[in-house]
Parts: C-alpha cells; sequence; structure tokens
C-alpha cells in the first residue's frame, strides 16, 4: 500500500548510525500467517480499506525483529498486539475523534486501562473489537508469564495512554524538552520493550530491572526508536494531514527558527548523541560482575529493538510515499553526526548521562 502526496522535502539521504547487527526470528513468517487469521475474528477494527492498511504494517516482522530471540508463542502474543497497537494508533491517536478531543481520549484509555487491572470486573466489551482483541492477548499473556512480568505490561499501557493524552492535550507544537517529555511514553515504547521481556521468558528480578542503569537504557530504546520513526514516518505524516504532527524535525524548525534541511540535520545530531551514550552504557552495565542472565538478555534485547525497529521500518508499506520507501531516503554510515560525551542541555533527559549510574 502507497499512499499519495507532496510532502515537505527534507534533505536527502539522512545518515543512520546504528553499529547493531540485525537480527529476525526465524519464524517470522509463520507468525504472520497466524496474526492475520487472528485479526480476521475481530474485522481488521476499521472500516473500508482497514485490512490493507493494517497488513500494510508488516507488524509481525516488526514483532520478529524487535525480539529475534523470543519463545514463539510469545511472540505470536506481540506480533498480535503490534497490529492492534498501529489500529489503535491510527483510529484514535494520530487521527480519528479522539485526536483533538482529549477529554474524551482520557476516558477512554482509563476504560482500557481499568480493563487491564481488572478484567472480570470490568467488562472486556461493549461491542468494541479494540477492546476485546486487547483483552484477548492480555489474558494470553496473563496464562503463560508470571504477575510481575504481566504487571509490568499492564503498566507500560499506562505509561502509553498517558503519553498519547500529553500529545493530544499540546495544542501548539512543544519546545524540544516538552517534547522528548511526552515522545518518551507516547509511541507506545514501553509496552514493545515490557513485552520484549515477557516473550524472552525468564523474569528480570526488580532488584535489577529497576536499576538507574537499565532504566536510562530502557528509556533510551525507547527514545532512540521513536526518533527514527520520525525520521522514517516524515513523509507519511504530512502526506497524510494527520491530526498531531508532532515530530523531531518539526519541533526543531519551529523551536530554533530553521529550515527543514538545518532542522532535519539537527534531528540526527540528537539521536545519534543519545546513540552514542546508549551503547557505551550498555558496554558498562554488562560487563558489570554478578549480574544475572535474564538481566544481561534483557539489557541486550534493548538494542534489538532500536535496530529491529529501523530494518523494519526502511521498507514498510505504511511509511512508502508516492513509491518511495523509508530505505530509499536514508543511507548507513559508521559514523555519528554528534558524538559528544557531554550530557545535552535538555533536563528530561541529561540524567542518561550521569557518572553514577
Amino acid at each position: 500500500m502507497t499512499t499519495s502526496s507532496r510532502a515537505p522535502a527534507l534533505p536527502l539521504p539522512l545518515p543512520i548510525f546504528c553499529p547493531i547487527e540485525p537480527r529476525i526470528h526465524p519464524q517470522a513468517k509463520d507468525i504472520e500467517e497466524r496474526s492475520i487469521e487472528w485479526l480476521a475474528g475481530y474485522d481488521y477494527f476499521v472500516g473500508p480499506g482497514g485490512r490493507e492498511r493494517l497488513l500494510g504494517t508488516n507488524s509481525a516482522e516488526f514483532a520478529a525483529r524487535v525480539t529475534p530471540d523470543a519463545l514463539t508463542e510469545r511472540l505470536q502474543m506481540a506480533s498480535d498486539w503490534d497490529y492492534l497497537g498501529f489500529a489503535f494508533d491510527d483510529a484514535f491517536c494520530d487521527s480519528g475523534p479522539m485526536s483533538t478531543d482529549p477529554a474524551r481520549f482520557m476516558r477512554h484509555a482509563n476504560r482500557i486501562i481499568r480493563m487491564l487491572e481488572a478484567p472480570r470486573d470490568t467488562p472486556a466489551t461493549d461491542h468494541d473489537p479494540y477492546m476485546t482483541a486487547l483483552a484477548d492477548i492480555s489474558a494470553r499473556f496473563a496464562a503463560c508469564v508470571t504477575p510481575t512480568q504481566h504487571r509490568r505490561w499492564v503498566l507500560a499501557h499506562r505509561a502509553w495512554l498517558f503519553g498519547v493524552a500529553a500529545q493530544i492535550s499540546t495544542a501548539a507544537t512543544p519546545g524540544l524538552d516538552d517534547y522528548l517529555t511526552i515522545r518518551v511514553n507516547n509511541a507506545a515504547g514501553e509496552v514493545v520493550t515490557a513485552t520484549g521481556e515477557l516473550a524472552a521468558g525468564d523474569e528480570v528480578p526488580a532488584h535489577e530491572m529497576d536499576l538507574p542503569a537499565v532504566r536510562a537504557l530502557t528509556e533510551m530504546c525507547r527514545v532512540l526508536a521513536a526518533l527514527d520513526n520520525d525520521l522514517h514516518s516524515y513523509r507519511k505524516t504530512t502526506s497524510q494531514h494527520e491530526s498531531n504532527q508532532q515530530n523531531l524535525v518539526t519541533v526543531l524548525a519551529t523551536e530554533q527558527g530553521r529550515g527543514l534541511g538545518p532542522a532535519a540535520n539537527a534531528a540526527v545530531g540528537i539521536r545519534d548523541r543519545i546513540m552514542c551514550r546508549f551503547l557505551i552504557l550498555r558496554e558498562q552495565l554488562t560487563a558489570t560482575p554478578g549480574m544475572g542472565a535474564p538481566a544481561r538478555a534483557y539489557v541486550q534485547s534493548l538494542g534489538h529493538v532500536i535496530r529491529g525497529n529501523i530494518d523494519w521500518a526502511l521498507n514498510v508499506p505504511r511509511y512508502t510515499v508516492d513509491g518511495t520507501t523509508a530505505g530509499d531516503t536514508v543511507i548507513w554510515t559508521e559514523y555519528p553526526a554528534d558524538s559528544c560525551p557531554s550530557a545535552p542541555p535538555l533536563p528530561s533527559i541529561a540524567w542518561w548521562w550521569d557518572r553514577d549510574l
């Protein structure tokens, strides 16, 4: 599926710096077939054209790339959720009546969270295919993971929907620091990283999962994936006139009075500076004596999220505009645009560079 547009052009090609090897789960195609069967039970959530649009997210590929070592049964649940997540994003977050009505969105989001927290006390559906599908995935996860893991997954939804609510509530283009504060949550990154732990199998003990260094790496992973999506989806977002077009490039262009070219270059620099910090801190943390195997596997999995998200995005029909894929507009590079080792003057993320992590 392609979209037709006259999107504002960015300077091309945009460099991609990500020295992490690509991986993909060997059962990716089988996972996709089963997800399509599962989706058919919910009428693909949307009206005319919805099937083509939703299958064009290549969600099974996304799940297989960001969790290449997952248990196959759990990867199936992750794939199903990714299709649901993209459908929900299109219907409620970036477009649709709730995308410009914060109060209405918050009521709906609160209902979703309560259903996940108390599935027996809250109806899973009022003829709502999104709610019914999410209840199904939640029950399947709850049946095979630890209560702690499932609780982390539920809380990740709270963070995601809170971030979307913040996005919808921000009428004007936010400044860069405010934008990053929103972006750390509104791209469902915490759901992806929480699902990664569930899909891998073993629970990461709280005393390791809650370490400041692990939290910092997790946040960096989520923001890096979100900022990469900002760059890869820019043409799609602007061409389809989505209700909420907040994007790193437009934020920088607005805040700093730059044209698209300088703003895009600055966006790549910010992204690469975070990438460099992620790589350094991940290496330091994995060299720490005494860290358990599940925690080490989790930290390594964050790198797969970053790289897998990029590889998925480059050819996904969702980001294809006028026959041009995201991959046609980028070039791989071995060198970061900004490798400064010090924290940027952005309070929302500066703690990632703390020396005592």
